[in-house]
């Protein structure tokens, strides 16, 4: 994509990488400081093996501009299917007999399968060719915390409840941790910040719309606070790698950005961001 945009008076590049937002809900709610001025759908990569967008691969490649290395392998072990069966069933009865926890402990290590995603050491990042900060970015300081919460789900440590209240706890923390870190940065062109939300309360309440929507409108108010800790001058943009289907349960197959300014040409695939990015910096890929 050769990128231009209108740099008038912007000084920096702000980016808020939301896990799965999506576009339609966006959009039926009118969430006017989501949408910014300028937004829209994004083609991103559909892991065939799984038939959805698959996070840690789209985030790669958006932070490559090109496609990430990413290898999944499902499990086949025959109680793997008896684990995903309470899995689904966790999250619509309210059941808690620590079966998942014995399921999981009489499948030997060897059957489980392997995740591999892997930004090749020959590969530079936007965020390692400009001077930037990545807050609780993929690939840098992400934690797993999100995971531990899933997985104490998955084996029954946690009810439904339990793990949305988690969540919904998490969430409180990790804005707080992005405002924080917001107001000790001064001197970096490029700042990355992420969290794994809303996916994480969409795949687990999405029977429950009322919990998505009020979600959705504490980020769109949250986007206000996150504009007070940059200047005017700042692009601002948002960014996220699938959005959700309430109605499935599932990932969608597009991303969604916004842009607190036009951006010329508009982009339509998440890799687009990588050339805007240097582009506008003044950096060129290695």
């Amino acid at each position: 994509m050769n990128a231009t945009m209108n740099r008038t008076s912007a000084d920096r590049i702000f980016i808020l990488g939301l896990d799965g937002l999506e576009y339609d809900l966006i959009e039926e709610w009118n969430l006017v400081h989501l949408k910014q001025q300028e937004y829209g759908k994004l083609k991103v990569p559909v892991n065939k093996e799984i038939d959805h967008p698959f996070t840690p691969e789209v985030w790669g490649t958006f932070l490559l501009g090109g496609h990430a290395v990413v290898n999944v392998e499902e499990m086949r072990h025959p109680l793997a299917v008896t684990l995903k069966l309470l899995k689904f069933l966790r999250r619509h009865i309210n059941i808690s007999l620590g079966l998942g926890d014995k399921v999981r402990d009489r499948i030997p290590a060897k059957w489980w399968g392997r995740l591999e995603y892997v930004i090749p050491s020959d590969k530079k990042t936007f965020l390692d060719l400009t001077e930037s900060k990545a807050i609780n970015a993929p690939f840098y300081n992400n934690d797993a915390y999100a995971f531990h919460i899933m997985h104490r789900f998955d084996i029954g440590e946690l009810s439904l409840q339990q793990t949305i209240n988690a969540y919904q706890q998490l969430y409180i923390e990790r804005k707080e941790i992005i405002l924080s870190e917001m107001e000790k940065i001064q001197d970096k062109k490029v700042i990355f910040a992420f969290m794994h939300f809303p996916d994480m309360l969409e795949h687990f309440a999405y029977k429950r719309p009322r919990i998505i929507k009020k979600h959705y409108l504490d980020l769109d108010n949250y986007i206000l606070s996150l504009k007070s800790k940059v200047e005017d001058s700042t692009l601002f943009l948002i960014v996220s790698d699938h959005g959700f289907n309430l109605r499935e349960g599932k990932h969608s197959h597009y991303g969604f950005y916004s842009s607190s300014q036009p951006l010329n040409p508009k982009p339509t695939r998440i890799t687009d961001f990588f050339h805007l990015i240097l582009r506008y910096t003044g950096k060129r890929p290695r």
